[in-house]
């Protein structure tokens, strides 16, 4: 274990030095589901991000299995852009996802995501949001390798996670190509209903030959909510 924070250590600095001449910012996240009964769950998760995006993001999940579940959903999600600081730029978006979970070893986990976006998005007429809207799509990869460092009485648990999320897009009116990487160092507590997550966080963000590396601090709530019959 100790080899593993090592190299993650040289991970952290080895970021790209650009980093630091950019404004950090903060991302805010509440992730929850709400068990209808074995099979079918809610799904709902609120995103804000200083300076870039606020995401309400909603739908249904089918649980395949212990660890592989199938979501697909509805998000409304509004954006700064290059141009302005404020939430200016609405965006709709059909959804779905695959997520699984794989233990490794006792202590250290594998979880992955494919999600993928349609998304019907407001276009830019010059410096300006225009009321024309747009398709195009996006799929997205994410990767967490979770290691626990310590387990607690009642099924709590300490633990770190690394994480990366991948995202390519294309459409009729852009260019194919990557749109983002987002990479994650969080420390986490969980309990059996209850995860919280905070760490560093870096988007590195394509635009054209240009990709700007966007550092932050994350705090993420994960919650799993039963209904009440089961609860008593």
């Amino acid at each position: 274990m100790r080899k593993i924070f090592v190299v993650l250590l040289i991970v952290f600095f080895s970021l790209p030095f650009t980093v630091k001449a950019q404004t950090t910012e903060l991302w805010g996240g509440y992730i929850s589901t709400v068990k209808i009964n074995e099979r079918f769950s809610i799904w709902n998760d609120w995103h804000y991000v200083t300076d870039a995006f606020f995401a309400s993001r909603h739908g249904l999940t089918y649980n395949l299995h212990r660890y592989a579940l199938v979501s697909a959903g509805y998000a409304y999600v509004t954006t700064a852009t290059p141009f302005t600081n404020d939430f200016v730029r609405d965006e709709n978006r059909i959804w779905w996802q695959v997520v699984g979970r794989q233990n490794i070893t006792n202590n250290i986990s594998y979880r992955y995501r494919w999600r993928h976006d349609l998304r019907y998005r407001q276009a830019l007429d010059g410096t300006e949001v225009s009321d024309l809207v747009r398709l195009n799509q996006r799929t997205r990869l994410l990767a967490d390798f979770r290691f626990i460092l310590k387990r607690l009485p009642n099924d709590r648990r300490i633990h770190f996670d690394v994480m990366n999320e991948f995202l390519y897009q294309w459409g009729r009116h852009m260019s194919p190509g990557v749109d983002q990487n987002r990479f994650y160092l969080m420390g986490g507590y969980s309990t059996t209903n209850v995860t919280v997550l905070g760490g560093f966080s870096l988007r590195s963000i394509y635009s054209g030959p240009q990709i700007r590396h966007q550092p932050g601090f994350t705090v993420w709530v994960i919650h799993s909510i039963r209904r009440r019959q089961e609860v008593m």
